[in-house]
């Protein structure tokens, strides 16, 4: 169990650099077939 603030550091989005952290929000709508079988949203979702 770790505290909030380690387990965010250690996700996915927060060891992107920002560049990267603004085009996966700015551009999760436009996923290629190959990308929308590893995206972590649900199909409701998406």
């Amino acid at each position: 169990d770790l505290p909030s603030a380690v387990a965010a550091k250690k996700t996915r989005e927060f060891r992107c650099p920002p560049v990267e952290q603004m085009k996966l929000v700015l551009g999760f709508k436009n996923l290629e077939e190959e990308e929308i079988e590893n995206c972590p949203l649900g199909d409701v979702l998406r």
